[in-house]
């Protein structure tokens, strides 16, 4: 027990972060809510320019961090990477329920597919 109390105080060591920062940063996946015929054009722009550029400045971070990895500046942007990263996702989730995203079959289109997809193959 005291084992992994010890090792849960120490901060990560920066190639244990590549791995989930590298992986984020396909998160400009999300700007496919944007393209026409992608995604149904019934989906409200209310809903996906938010999350679209949201990803996209996510994804960003996660390529400023993976780039500053071993500095302190890397361990600012991570924490900034991480915390506006998870705002983001949190705050899709609110506007998906807002527009009833889950109620409206087919608003996604191939977006959803993508998405998917792309969580497949990393998984």
């Amino acid at each position: 027990m005291e084992l992994h109390l010890a090792s849960a105080k120490r901060p990560p060591r920066p190639q244990n972060l590549k791995p989930i920062l590298l992986l984020h940063a396909f998160r400009f996946l999300g700007l496919a809510f944007l393209v026409p015929g992608v995604v149904s054009s019934e989906l409200p722009a209310a809903f996906a320019q938010p999350v679209a550029y949201g990803d996209f400045i996510t994804a960003i971070l996660a390529l400023l961090a993976l780039a500053t990895l071993r500095t302190r500046l890397g361990t600012v942007v991570t924490w900034v990477f991480n915390n506006f990263g998870t705002a983001d996702l949190f705050f899709a989730f609110y506007l998906g329920g807002l527009v009833s995203l889950p109620a409206t079959s087919g608003l996604l289109g191939a977006g959803y597919f993508i998405l998917a997809a792309t969580c497949l193959f990393f998984s």
